[in-house]
């Protein structure tokens, strides 16, 4: 008896569908521009690890400095791809940091990715 549940506890972990399907290199990136930038530029990768298509249905930034853009909203299974992330620094200084919102049919709740951008601090 202990035997037959033993393989059934291996079975059942051994089948386990992943709970997400998209899986991130990344969901966190720090970066400081070349003195004089206007912009920054950040690419978040992904996985879809399952074996069904997903939708990715939103994509959101916190603040209108940001614009990001997936390569597909459809992805398909084994298939990669990215968020591009725009950052224009304007008169911005100090540490700033800007989420990036992912909704897709997969996950319940979305996914945030995280662009940390150092910038000096103003002159005083």
């Amino acid at each position: 008896m202990k035997a037959r549940g033993l393989f059934l506890l291996m079975l059942l972990a051994g089948s386990r569908a992943p709970l997400v399907a998209l899986e991130w290199k990344q969901t966190a990136v720090t970066l400081t521009p070349k003195p004089g930038a206007d912009v920054v530029r950040a690419r978040f990768e992904f996985t879809n690890a399952s074996a069904k298509t997903v939708h990715i249905v939103d994509v959101a930034t916190s603040c209108g400095c940001t614009d990001a853009a997936v390569t597909s909203t459809d992805v398909a299974p084994g298939a990669t791809g990215s968020v591009f992330v725009l950052f224009t620094i304007g008169q911005r200084t100090g540490p700033q940091e800007k989420e990036i919102t992912i909704r897709s049919d997969d996950a319940p709740e979305p996914t945030k990715l995280i662009l940390k951008v150092i910038l000096p601090a103003a002159a005083r």
